[in-house]
């Protein structure tokens, strides 16, 4: 869970991160963190305890789950507080494209908009925002953990290309924190989107075989013709052009490697034959599936 209102940081996948220190820390009480205006980016997990930060003006008192980015812009200080506690910390520096503050709702639009209203095509998008301050819930917790430790492990062997290896686990952290943030807005989210997500990951599960309005039905266990204007509403498309679209962009990916033939792939992205698989890619694209591998070549 986050707050009302929050920072959040967009984030270049693009670039690994480099990892300067990652640690775990246990203190008695009283605790109080000191001051200072890091050079580096911070990420803080607790795993235990109560830990009191102000950044700038902004308070935080951070439980058992909470995760913060502290950042070079900002200084932080603890308030002193009776409580023991027992946290992570990786400090390292990475790619930040922007920074700005965001209404939770209007994130979570932000979030739903682009990974479900927006019809078949799957663009690599390697920005993702992530939120200054959020909550990890308790059965989220342990793989989180896992994953903090696993960095650690690596920067206290430092073995051959140790940073590396820590700047992509880092990486491999993030991903997993955003999967998490999708998990709480799918929680909640309307029924409208939660109907769409389910059928999205059907026909995305299944392109590459034989859909039709029986198997969708079967699957949704509602009426094709009321999915079908509900699709519509959320996303602009119908299904049936969805699903046509998703393949058409998955056989982008075989046409590129240059392995496949066009029938071949027809077989594997779900149509029922090549000149049909050649109709439906030049009304998406403007082009023949052999004109689009030339291109490529």
């Amino acid at each position: 869970m986050m707050r009302t209102e929050e920072n959040f940081f967009q984030i270049d996948l693009c670039g690994t991160p480099e990892v300067l220190l990652a640690n775990k820390v246990s203190i008695d009480s009283p605790n109080q963190h000191f001051r200072r205006k890091p050079t580096e980016f911070i990420l803080y997990l607790i795993k235990d305890g109560r830990m009191l930060l102000t950044e700038n003006e902004q308070e935080y008192d951070l439980k058992k789950g909470d995760m913060i980015l502290l950042d070079p812009s900002r200084w932080h200080i603890g308030r002193k507080l009776a409580s023991d506690v027992t946290y992570y910390y990786v400090h390292f520096k990475m790619n930040v494209v922007q920074e700005k503050i965001m209404t939770i709702e209007s994130y979570k639009k932000e979030y739903l908009q682009k990974n479900y209203y927006t019809g078949y095509k799957e663009e690599e998008n390697t920005l993702l925002w992530f939120p200054k301050f959020f909550h990890i819930r308790q059965e989220e917790l342990p793989k989180i953990i896992l994953s903090l430790e696993d960095i650690m492990l690596v920067m206290k062997k430092q073995n051959r290309f140790y940073k590396v290896q820590a700047g992509g686990r880092l990486m491999l952290l993030w991903l997993e924190l955003y999967r998490i943030l999708e998990k709480e807005f799918l929680v909640g989210a309307d029924q409208g989107t939660k109907m769409i997500a389910k059928l999205m990951a059907y026909l995305k599960k299944y392109y590459s075989e034989k859909i039709d309005s029986n198997k969708i039905e079967c699957e949704m266990h509602m009426n094709f013709d009321y999915l079908n204007r509900q699709f519509k509403k959320y996303t602009g498309d119908t299904i049936f052009r969805f699903l046509n679209g998703y393949r058409i962009e998955e056989s982008k990916r075989f046409l590129k490697s240059g392995q496949y033939s066009n029938a071949v792939i027809a077989s594997m992205t779900g149509f029922q034959n090549e000149f049909y698989f050649s109709k439906v890619f030049k009304k998406y694209t403007g082009i023949t599936p052999s004109e689009y591998k030339k291109q490529m070549i």
